[in-house]
């Protein structure tokens, strides 16, 4: 494993390298999900190593280890992020086929990526959301659509932003408390929202951009989520054109780490092997 800082408009991202033993048949960067970090991916870059693929995962701005503004995000920002962390990347791994892993909202970002010409070759989404907005409930979402216009004003004005309460308690992460106890929720992920968001959360459709994907997209979905509504995550996998494949599990939004994780850990390395390249594990 490789720590890794590179930046972005002058500031400063981590991530984490991991390559296999052999040389890399394939490279795969990994997009976490809001107010979330590297650490959200459990035992996937692993997997991914023993497979013969290479991976990264980072740190967005405002998010885990990364600078910027705190649980600052959007479409055009996570963009520029997953260019340069994709180039990061490259360099580490040069002339393989490259993929990506986006789950929740980085499952969003990593479509729009798809659709403003990022080379992956193919693709896992993974709770992702259709209309961010859509998956609070109503009185949650119209108050966040009342506060956000002054969040965005306060921020054009060089103000901090208006924060909010964000629920995303371990219990509301997992179905297994045996899985809760393991991995639990890390310190560095934040805790309120940015309200500077919510301009850009309400004018984004993720299954417009999945219409427009055309390399073979892994939806990972479940029930049992608390945070992406399982309807939400549907939208999104039933606009895209195919090739695709539909993997539903038991845990909840904390899919690597809660109740079949090494299921789809596996499934997301027979994809990309299938789609890129790579080897099954000695």
């Amino acid at each position: 494993m490789e720590e890794v800082t590179f930046a972005v408009d002058a500031t400063a991202l981590y991530a984490v390298y991991r390559r296999p033993s052999r040389k890399p048949a394939a490279a795969v960067l990994l997009v976490h999900g809001f107010n979330s970090n590297v650490q959200e991916f459990g035992h996937l870059q692993e997997r991914l190593a023993d497979a013969g693929i290479a991976s990264l995962a980072f740190d967005q701005r405002g998010f885990g280890g990364s600078g910027g503004p705190p649980g600052r995000t959007s479409a055009t920002r996570s963009f520029q992020d997953i260019q340069a962390a994709a180039a990061q990347l490259q360099a580490r791994a040069p002339g393989v086929p490259l993929g990506v892993v986006g789950h929740s909202l980085g499952g969003a970002w990593s479509l729009h990526a798809l659709v403003q010409g990022m080379p992956f070759r193919a693709a896992v989404v993974a709770h992702a959301p259709d209309r961010i907005l859509g998956d609070l409930d109503v009185a949650r979402s119209t108050l966040l659509r009342l506060l956000g216009p002054a969040s965005t004003r306060n921020e054009a004005r060089g103000r901090p932003p208006k924060l909010m309460h964000y629920k995303s308690r371990a219990d509301y992460l997992f179905v297994s408390r045996e899985h809760q106890r393991k991995w639990a929720r890390p310190d560095v992920l934040i805790r309120p929202m940015n309200l500077a968001n919510v301009h850009d959360f309400a004018h984004t459709q993720s299954s417009e951009w999945a219409s427009q994907v055309h390399v073979p997209v892994l939806t990972v979905v479940s029930e049992p989520d608390k945070v992406v509504r399982r309807a939400s995550t549907m939208k999104v996998h039933e606009a895209l054109p195919g090739p695709k494949r539909l993997l539903e599990h038991r845990g909840g939004h904390a899919c690597f780490r809660d109740l079949d994780g090494d299921v789809i850990n596996a499934a997301i390395v027979d994809w990309f092997t299938r789609h890129l390249g790579g080897a099954a594990p000695p």
